[in-house]
């Protein structure tokens, strides 16, 4: 023993043993007691724990008694983990019960819903009646003058308007139409009140932008129209009446002001849309907060039945109203106020913006767009040529293969999957589409938005990453507003959009939120992929309204890609692009001319069929020229022969293939032979325009502004999924706790004698071989304990593959969300390293939980926060790859695949478990294993670092660790830890007895996560670049040199942390 201490400065060997009577040799002192000399035996004190061959107490227990056998709980730990434990369960059981609940209001609302469907049809005749008694007196007087008894009368279906014998009796001509004269003399209107009349009337009939009305649309929409336009130029008596109605519908009114923010639900809505109100409101405020005057266009002064400038009413009115000491803030106004400016606000709102800014017009010549199919070039798009004309809406329509959707992403530069030729001119200048690409907004088939997000957030959000830098706050805001308003949102501004798991918008207000993702960077020509795709037809004509009124207010271009649309929709066109199978012009031209063109070549419209169903059968080669109704349907379906109102359903002949790809032919040929014919005049629609310049390029926000946007985003989503994130914290708590019951506190030692015959005669050997030999008998009761490694293995495992299945979600789930935002020229790596910010934060505070809970529960030996900082290490890892396989694997492999790395690599590669040891791991002829262990097991470093840990605690005389650290060197290889094949780099340090932890490992699990993360930013910009919308990879290297320096930086980080890990990792 002294010779031990002397020669290989161990320590007492022979420590904490003591020597039973009538035995030969020593035993280990038990558990629960220490031994400071072999003849005593003396219990733990309190406050201590006492493993095996404990000489003198120096582990510390706070809660352990005199004796105790194993590691006692501290008490804290049933209040710290027990209430947040027991709160996490009272959620989720509060959460399900909720979901339960609201099921059942759900379906007790579709039966009140159905109870209360009388009731609310008296309601809107209610409000029907309330309407017209607006304008009763300017209905009497109508008839009156034009010599009626009445227009309006009771009838017994309520209120029955005879709008037939008024067109009659103001139709003086007699030919079915009332001209812009006619109806503004004989509804005795004025100018700004009679334009109004005709355009909302042919808004919501074919004639668009006619000056005439013909008698059906009259008789349909008279009366609302009529409602509306006798809002309009009110007096001050009418402007103060309509106050004093707002006002009592407003029932929590701040005393004499009205809100607002709360015009949208008055008397304002039966004549005004949500845009107009918004617009309302807005003037309203800009005036009660800085006095200054509206600006209007000279034409609109003129226009103006006051002789008053606009600036003196205004100034007028602030002095009676807004610098008053009753209006306080710019959110409410008083009655006088508001009678002051309302007639000047109402008819500027009207009059809407004069100005329409020129748009983008895109001249396509010889456009085609070839993919590679089986290793053949396959044409999808054939030498198509037109025109997207400024200020327009075009539809692109065909069959099934006719190329829609590739031409329409040829035409805004998203056919990255192929290769497009020909010639594109923007604005008449010969350029590519790029040039413009943040004046582009595409919106997708599906309506890819953030469901957790309502839609004020939705729009407010994408305004800081689309609108220019600087952009300030408030108008991001304002611009988030005034698009919720023009798409008719105001009702739903703070909902959740929702998806198929939670309840949210209808699915026509989330396809016009999808919509108004891309308005709020202000485009100048919108593409859209089938707007009215699951929609119902009231939801489709709506969206489309939504659409024409942006090209006829903010002169946006507007193509989208329409199927089967109805004849309201198809009217809303105003030019139309029909291709056949292989994306061939079949026809292309204003909308209303597509029937003609066809008549000319013999195809006829059956009576009630409609017309974009009749293109499209033309276009697909099922109709036949000069056979009226004869449809050639594909092999294997029906041949059906209509005439009149008989069937004749037969076999489909194998020539009706050909019979349609004739048709089709004759088609492609007959548009070629009329487009070479097409005089100067009608082929200048066609044609590119006289150049004028581009829209300008926008300085969107830097890396660090987009980084900070994605972060709050990305909280906010996962504060909005606080109950998926709490059942997975659950998950992970109960595996914890289940694994740390089943093993018990930590034992780290065992009942072992060493059994060594003739102790003294072997010990006391001058050889020094009988020495070392005999050495691992004594310390079998310490390395032996295979306990403490096969904890850390089963945490280790588990945690690996419940954290990394839960870390994949983030990009999983928002994977059509990045894939969109990516098109729309979001910063992608901005974007990647905000999930790698939250995901660390999200799944380490889980981690830090369950740490905690683990160590509590456990008993560790060693520090708490070495312990919590082995979990933290483990987590980075797992997180490390949870991020890249979504980027490198199909998105329904993810799972299977990230949990089979996690099992598999977590198991084998560990060290832990046979056939790859760690003894294997530190030999220097395994150094490639070393590195595959170390780069691709998430668990390498977690179960060496919790099994070191923990033994690095014991005192010399277990073998662990030895007197100074000079020890290991002298000791030839023959410490526990040499014996077990554990810390072998870290020789001699390791044996330095401590408490504090064993870090070695955790330096190498950093370096090992950041080069898994750089090789995902990497594989970011790689993989799926058509779904980004973006160009080849080496194509974009040749042309981008920023695109270029980025990745070069990112591959030089992935190089050197690869370099410092595999250095690390060996040493």
């Amino acid at each position: 023993q002294d010779k031990a201490k002397e020669l290989f400065k161990i320590g007492d060997i022979h420590g904490g043993a003591f020597c039973p009577e009538n035995e030969r040799s020593l035993r280990n002192c038990p558990v629960g007691s220490y031994c400071e000399d072999a003849g005593t035996i003396k219990p733990c004190p309190k406050g201590f724990f006492c493993p095996h061959k404990t000489r003198i107490p120096q582990i510390r227990c706070q809660n352990c008694g005199i004796g105790a056998t194993q590691f006692q709980r501290q008490a804290y730990g049933y209040f710290v983990f027990g209430i947040p434990v027991a709160a996490i369960l009272i959620y989720i059981l509060y959460c399900a019960c909720r979901n339960m609940v609201m099921k059942d209001k759900e379906r007790r609302k579709i039966l009140e819903i159905r109870l209360i469907n009388a009731e609310h049809e008296r309601e809107i005749k209610n409000k029907r009646r309330s309407q017209i008694e607006l304008i009763r007196p300017k209905l009497h007087d109508i008839a009156e003058r034009l010599g009626l008894s009445h227009i309006v009368k009771e009838g017994e279906q309520g209120i029955e308007l005879e709008a037939e014998a008024l067109f009659a009796k103001i139709d003086k001509s007699g030919d079915g139409f009332l001209s812009y004269d006619e109806i503004k003399k004989a509804l005795n209107l004025k100018d700004v009140q009679s334009k109004e009349f005709v355009s909302i009337m042919n808004s919501r009939s074919e004639s668009q932008g006619a000056d005439s009305v013909e008698a059906g649309v009259f008789a349909d929409l008279f009366l609302e129209t009529m409602i509306r336009c006798s809002n309009f130029d009110p007096s001050p008596e009418d402007a103060a009446e309509l106050y004093d109605c707002i006002y009592k519908e407003q029932l929590d009114a701040d005393g004499d002001m009205i809100n607002l923010n709360k015009l949208f639900d008055t008397r304002l809505s039966f004549f005004l849309s949500q845009k107009q109100i918004h617009d309302m409101i807005k003037m309203i405020k800009e005036a009660n907060s800085s006095t200054s005057t509206l600006d209007v266009s000279s034409n609109q002064k003129q226009s103006l039945p006051q002789k008053k400038s606009m600036k003196h009413v205004f100034n007028s009115a602030m002095k009676d109203s807004f610098n008053s000491a009753s209006n306080v803030n710019n959110e409410t106004i008083g009655r006088q106020g508001f009678i002051s400016i309302y007639p000047q606000v109402l008819f500027s709102v009207i009059q809407g913006n004069s100005i329409i800014p020129r748009g983008v017009d895109i001249t396509f010549v010889d456009i085609s767009l070839h993919i590679n199919i089986g290793g053949n070039s396959t044409p999808v798009v054939d030498s198509v040529t037109g025109r997207l004309r400024e200020k327009t809406m075009t539809a692109i329509m065909g069959g099934s293969g006719a190329g829609k959707t590739s031409l329409l992403n040829s035409l805004c530069g998203r056919a990255f999957y192929g290769k497009v030729t020909g010639n594109i001119f923007i604005n008449g200048n010969q350029t590519t589409i790029s040039e413009i690409k943040d004046s582009i907004g595409f919106v997708p088939q599906d309506d890819i938005v953030y469901s957790e997000l309502t839609v004020l957030e939705n729009f407010i959000f994408t305004g800081k990453f689309q609108l220019p830098v600087g952009t300030p706050i408030a108008h991001i805001e304002d611009l988030a507003h005034e698009t919720i308003a023009n798409l008719g949102l105001v009702n739903v501004a703070h909902n959740i959009v929702g998806d198929v798991t939670r309840r949210g918008v209808s699915g026509g207000e989330k396809k016009r939120v999808s919509i108004g993702l891309e308005l709020m960077s202000k485009p100048s020509i919108l593409f859209l992929d089938e707007p009215t795709s699951g929609l119902d037809a009231s939801s489709a004509m709506l969206v489309m309204t939504v659409l024409r009124n942006l090209v006829d207010k903010q002169g946006v271009t507007v193509c989208c890609v329409i199927h089967q649309p109805r004849k309201f929709i198809y009217d809303l066109f105003d030019c139309l692009i029909l291709l056949g199978v292989g994306g061939k012009m079949v026809y292309h031209g204003p909308s209303n001319k597509a029937k003609e063109y066809l008549n000319n070549l013999n195809y006829e419209l059956p009576p009630g069929e409609s017309v974009a169903d009749w293109l499209i059968d033309i276009s697909s080669g099922r109709l036949k020229p000069n056979k009226k109704l004869r449809r050639v349907e594909s092999a294997g379906s029906t041949r059906k022969s209509i005439t009149n109102s008989s069937f004749d359903i037969g076999n489909a002949p194998n020539s009706d293939f050909e019979e349609a790809k004739l048709n089709r032919a004759e088609l492609y040929r007959k548009w070629c032979e009329h487009y070479e014919k097409l005089d100067h005049n009608a082929l200048s629609f066609y044609k590119a325009p006289d150049s004028f310049p581009l829209p300008g390029s926008k300085s969107k926000p830097n890396f660090g502004k987009q980084l900070l946007h994605h972060v709050q985003r990305n909280f906010l989503v996962m504060k909005r999924n606080t109950e998926s994130k709490l059942i997975d914290t659950a998950v992970m708590i109960m595996a914890s706790v289940i694994i740390a019951l089943m093993d018990g506190p930590l034992d780290l030692t065992r009942e072992w004698h060493p059994h060594i015959n003739d102790e003294f005669d072997v010990l006391t050997q001058n050889e020094i071989k009988y020495f070392i030999d005999w050495l691992p008998q004594l310390f079998k009761y310490a390395f032996k304990n295979s306990e403490p490694i096969e904890y850390a293995m089963k945490v280790g495992v588990i945690t690996s593959v419940l954290i990394g299945l839960s870390a994949t979600k983030v990009l999983t789930e928002k994977r059509l969300e990045f894939f969109r935002e990516s098109g729309s020229g979001y910063n992608i790596n901005a974007y990647f390293l905000a999930v790698n910010i939250t995901s660390s934060v999200e799944h380490g505070s889980q981690l830090i939980f369950c740490a905690g809970i683990s160590l509590w529960l456990r008993n560790s030996a060693r520090s708490g926060l070495s312990y919590i900082l082995n979990y933290i290490s483990l987590g980075w890892i797992c997180i490390s790859w949870a991020l890249l396989f979504p980027l490198i694997v199909p998105p329904k492999n993810v799972v299977l695949v990230t949990g089979f790395f996690m099992t598999f690599f977590g198991l084998l590669l560990s060290g832990a478990l046979s056939p790859v040891l760690y003894e294997d791991l530190y030999d220097d002829k395994n150094t490639e294993l070393a590195i595959i262990s170390g780069l691709f097991s998430p668990t390498r470093y977690f179960i060496e670092t919790m099994t070191v840990s923990e033994q690095r605690t014991l005192p010399a005389q277990s073998g662990f660790t030895v007197i100074t650290s000079e020890a290991a060197s002298l000791y030839n290889n023959a410490t526990s830890f040499d014996l077990i094949g554990l810390a072998q780099n870290d020789m001699p340090d390791v044996t330095v007895q401590s408490s504090g932890g064993w870090f070695w490992g955790e330096w190498r699990s950093f370096l090992v996560g950041c080069t898994v993360r750089f090789a995902a930013f990497l594989a970011l910009n790689i993989c799926y670049r058509a779904k980004q919308a973006k160009v080849p990879f080496l194509k974009e290297m040749v042309t981008n040199r920023s695109a270029l320096i980025a990745f070069n930086m990112m591959f030089i980080a992935f190089a050197a942390f690869l370099s410092l890990s595999v250095y690390y990792i060996l040493n």
